[in-house]
């Protein structure tokens, strides 16, 4: 007979039992990486046997993807809300979407952990709920990127083709991916704030648009670790 959850469990809502379960396994996850996480040890992280975890979720990938939705949406919706804050001069709204990556809460490399075994297990097979949860999570943000580049563009009077847009955001996206991943391997590498006007700078390249550089300059002060 399965040992019963504590009175404590029991007494949680429907929605926050998956939401004890999805925090225990992003806790799991930046402990022991994908590889190591198990349903058993994402139970004992959450304080619940294993047979009420695979009563909420069929097994390791549904938690997981579970996970990565969440945290994904949060990024997207942290990243939205830098945008928006920044006003209505469409440079500002760009520098702010692309600089959240460098918050001190993101270069986080516990986070990092996690979100590597969200790719480690994206990647092992496309069919799988966590590359589903890849591909629809990452549309919504480029989506979004996309709406950010054509207003920067009308701002400076250019009409670019869907094409360049669409390679544009591909190559926003890796600069973004491509710096956080050098950050976790080694910190020492930048600053928060030498991420930033590493990335401004690279942008105002590779869109011509000077303005982007010439603006990073007033507001960062750190040189690069």
């Amino acid at each position: 007979m399965a040992r019963a959850s504590s009175p404590a469990y029991r007494r949680l809502a429907e929605d926050e039992r998956r939401q004890l379960l999805i925090d225990a396994t992003i806790a799991v996850l930046a402990e022991f990486g994908l590889s190591g996480t198990t349903v058993r040890k994402i139970a004992t992280q959450a304080g619940v046997t294993p047979g009420l975890v695979t009563h909420y979720f069929s097994g390791k990938d549904a938690l997981v993807s579970a996970a990565y939705r969440q945290l994904a949406e949060k990024f997207h919706h942290d990243y939205v809300a830098a945008a928006d804050a920044a006003g209505a001069d469409p440079i500002e709204r760009l520098k702010a979407f692309v600089g959240c990556a460098f918050q001190p809460e993101t270069l986080d490399r516990n986070l990092l952990r996690v979100w590597t075994s969200f790719w480690t297990s994206a990647l092992a097979d496309s069919g799988a709920m966590p590359a589903q949860v890849h591909y629809e999570t990452a549309q919504e943000s480029r989506r979004y990127l996309s709406s950010l580049l054509r207003e920067v563009f009308i701002a400076v009077g250019r009409r670019p083709s869907e094409k360049e847009i669409h390679e544009l955001v591909i190559a926003v996206w890796s600069l973004v991916d491509g710096m956080w991943l050098t950050w976790g391997l080694d910190p020492k590498v930048f600053s928060p704030e030498g991420g930033r006007r590493i990335a401004f700078d690279v942008l105002a390249a590779r869109l011509a648009i000077p303005q982007l550089a010439s603006h990073a300059s007033r507001h960062v002060s750190s040189e690069v670790g």
